[in-house]
């Protein structure tokens, strides 16, 4: 059976890419800012933004490939994350991925598929909790 969140994990993984792509971009000013062109407080400005760039390019792909991997498990939270994702995206130069990732996610079949994932989650979680004597 094919899987009901392909597009969508597809999107995700476009989009984690491209993060990882604009941290390997950041870290090359980080290292290479001339000395020569600014003064010492300057240059250790630029580098401080850079390497601030460089971080959080890399915690956001690190954050949606966490949100690709509970989304392949069904997990709820997962799929409430993707449609945070995509609605982030659609006023953004990722337009194209937020307008196919959120018409993907609310397919019923989508919804179907992580509430029934997250159903059987609390179901198990149920059972092995004791129960409380009387």
């Amino acid at each position: 059976m094919k899987h009901p969140l392909n597009p969508t994990i597809i999107c995700l993984r476009i989009s984690s890419i491209v993060y990882f792509l604009i941290a390997l971009v950041c870290i090359i000013p980080f290292f290479t800012v001339s000395l020569a062109d600014q003064t010492p407080t300057e240059a250790m400005i630029l580098r401080i933004g850079w390497g601030m760039m460089c971080a959080l390019s890399i915690i956001f792909g690190v954050f949606i490939e966490k949100i690709i991997k509970a989304l392949k498990q069904g997990r709820h939270w997962g799929w409430i994350a993707g449609l945070c994702i995509a609605g982030l995206y659609i006023p953004s130069g990722f337009m194209v991925l937020g307008i196919i990732m959120l018409v993907n996610l609310l397919k019923e079949e989508s919804k179907e598929y992580c509430k029934k994932e997250s159903k059987q989650a609390s179901q198990a979680i149920g059972a092995a909790a004791p129960q409380p004597e009387r």
